[in-house]
């Protein structure tokens, strides 16, 4: 669901935090359980007006497992069934109008750059393929069929790092014997595929 600024991330919860989540809690209201990196921004975001939306989205729905990704308000454990689906959106939208951007506009963040991105590291980034690390890396060119994926790029703690998967192919040749003893190629030679997770971290000297 839009919201109206780019906001820090910011998760709320009827029962136990979502998994993974690694923002503190903050107490805003007894009855979520709420987590965010910035008190008063938590205070901010989740005013009356927002508490009293999210309140009836739960006495419609049940379970509230809410949070604020970016410029999205996201819910967990929507229904399948499209008319259910349709009603639900449609209080979800309430919250998400109650937000004031008025009052967030101090919290207001960059957006990130397009792409696939990781929680808690905005700064990685998924590449998909890039073969050229294979020579970069001096990696083996044994068999054929060499390729990479999964490619991230990114920074630990301010050092450059490069994650990725490289592929290849092996091919052999099996033999067999005959019922008159003689020794045979197989008809259709082997090829095996292989793959190596690889990493790299740049080290900084000083």
């Amino acid at each position: 669901m839009q919201l109206p600024l780019h906001l820090p991330d910011l998760f709320l919860a009827t029962d136990q935090a979502r998994g993974g989540v690694e923002l503190p809690p903050i107490e805003v209201d007894p009855r979520f359980q709420v987590r965010a990196s910035d008190s008063g921004y938590a205070q901010a975001a989740l005013s009356g007006p927002v508490l009293d939306a999210i309140t009836a989205f739960g006495s419609a729905w049940n379970k509230v497992d809410l949070s604020i990704d970016g410029q999205q308000l996201v819910a967990v454990g929507p229904p399948k069934d499209p008319e259910r689906l349709q009603t639900y959106l449609e209080q979800l939208g309430a919250v998400a109008q109650a937000i004031d951007p008025t009052t967030l506009k101090p919290y207001q963040t960059m957006p990130l750059p397009a792409g696939f991105g990781f929680y808690g590291h905005p700064d990685w980034q998924l590449i998909g393929r890039d073969d050229a690390l294979i020579a970069k890396y001096d990696l083996t060119t044994a068999g054929f069929g060499h390729t990479t994926e999964k490619v991230i790029r990114g920074n630990n703690d301010g050092l450059p790092i490069k994650a990725f998967v490289h592929r290849w192919k092996t091919q052999r040749t099996e033999t067999y014997t005959d019922s008159d003893g003689h020794t045979r190629p197989a008809r259709s030679p082997r090829i095996t595929p292989r793959f190596s997770p690889r990493s790299r971290c740049l080290s900084r000297f000083r």
